[in-house]
């Protein structure tokens, strides 16, 4: 948000739109308003009332009916104006949380979900031997155990090596990237590559493979995955996939396709949806150490 004379906040086209998004989440989870229709329809009142409300008080009492839980802190969390909690949530949330439910990263998402769902066998399946089928998908099979390995061990180039070339993937900071180069640059703004960051990936049972053709084929597998982060850095961007000395431990079901590209199956679309997600603090008796790749 802008900073005019006064120390009045403006909200710029862009932002407003993320105010009503923003209202969107809020609302599904506070059942506020009867649906979001209506938090559009009030976005104009509450973006002026929003320039005007304390923030450090908002925040303040946010964080103490967090700490109290208690009938008093209960009423002071109810006593807050609407305009507040809406505020409050753009304060905290920030812009990330936001930037994932934009238009351009809905389309992502939709075309990723309609490639996996649309994949079907194609004729040219037939020509494929029986034990030709099964040495493909036992190939194929090896690439999510790699995706998990090689972000355990930190081995960049192991992990973005599984992509192809036309591969894409969306991040809230950096929009749609491409390829190998485009996986990287992503990690980097998620905050992945940094020593701060531990990350702890297992798949749970094994990879469902199904071949499509000689070239083609799709994957489903279902993965339990851990981010921890044992420092603070100030610096720290706002796209880090794990708040300073906090941990996130998820479960999800990932989707890819895959395409064979000069003999090599490699990864063409990627996309998970989270099943649970639990956060809090770093155990203090946590130890990490970071395992060393063997020789190439």
């Amino acid at each position: 948000m802008s900073e005019s004379g006064g120390g009045a906040r403006r909200l710029t086209v862009e932002e407003q739109r993320n105010v009503a998004t923003a209202y969107e989440q809020m609302a599904a989870a506070m059942a506020g308003w009867r649906d979001a229709a209506e938090g559009r329809r009030r976005l104009e009142a509450i973006q002026g009332k929003c320039a005007h409300e304390p923030p450090q008080k908002m925040k303040h009492n946010f964080f103490a009916v967090a700490r109290n839980h208690d009938r008093k802190g209960t009423k002071m969390l109810n006593d807050l104006p609407r305009s507040a909690w809406l505020c409050l949530f753009l304060l905290v949330a920030g812009g990330p949380v936001m930037a994932q439910r934009s238009p351009e990263a809905e389309a992502w998402r939709k075309k990723t979900l309609d490639t996996f769902r649309n994949a079907k066998p194609t004729p040219a399946l037939a020509r494929v031997s029986a034990v030709d089928r099964l040495l493909a998908i036992e190939e194929i099979r090896q690439i999510p155990y790699k995706y998990c390995r090689c972000i355990n061990q930190r081995d960049w180039d192991c992990w973005t090596s599984l992509f192809a070339p036309d591969s894409d993937y969306w991040n809230s900071k950096l929009g749609v990237v491409k390829g190998p180069s485009g996986m990287y640059q992503h990690l980097i703004a998620t905050g992945m590559t940094s020593e701060r960051v531990h990350s702890q990936f297992v798949i749970l049972g094994g990879p469902e493979i199904e071949l499509l053709s000689p070239t083609t084929a799709r994957g489903t597998f279902q993965e339990e995955y851990t981010f921890s982060s044992v420092g603070v850095d100030p610096s720290a961007p706002k796209g880090e996939v794990v708040t300073g000395g906090e941990e996130t431990r998820a479960f999800g079901v990932y989707y890819q396709t895959y395409g064979k590209i000069e003999g090599k199956w490699k990864i063409k679309s990627n996309i998970h949806l989270d099943l649970r997600i639990d956060k809090g603090p770093v155990s203090p008796q946590a130890t990490f150490i970071n395992s060393e790749a063997p020789p190439k």
